[in-house]
């Protein structure tokens, strides 16, 4: 079987980033962040949140792009053309820190 499969046309490799499934991954890290207090999750919030903070979001404009592929972010401007998504994507308007924001990203208290 593997060898009549090897014959085919392989179908399109999808490997665009979009910027709102990476918006969900973050708040659901931190929200398991927040709720576990297991570091991977943060570690992994803090790398989704510095990868579309340094290729989606463009400080000068405070626009959020929407996709980006081979290197290049898209002209699709979330933040310009569809401003619900302003106060998901709010953390990218605050100046990064030292300072943890895991608790402003998830809607429900952290553990006790």
């Amino acid at each position: 079987m593997f060898q009549v499969r090897s014959r085919r046309i392989r179908p399109h490799l999808d490997d665009k980033v979009l910027a709102s499934w990476n918006g969900m991954m973050l708040g659901a890290l931190a929200r398991a962040y927040a709720v576990l207090g297991d570091e991977t999750y943060r570690a992994a919030a803090e790398r989704n949140l510095a990868f579309l903070r340094g290729k989606l979001w463009d400080e000068s404009n405070k626009t959020l792009y929407h996709r980006w592929r081979q290197g290049e972010r898209d002209t699709v401007q979330l933040l310009a053309a569809t401003p619900i998504y302003a106060p998901a994507f709010s953390i990218f308007t605050r100046p990064p820190s030292t300072k943890p924001v895991w608790s402003s990203l998830s809607p429900w208290p952290t553990r006790c």
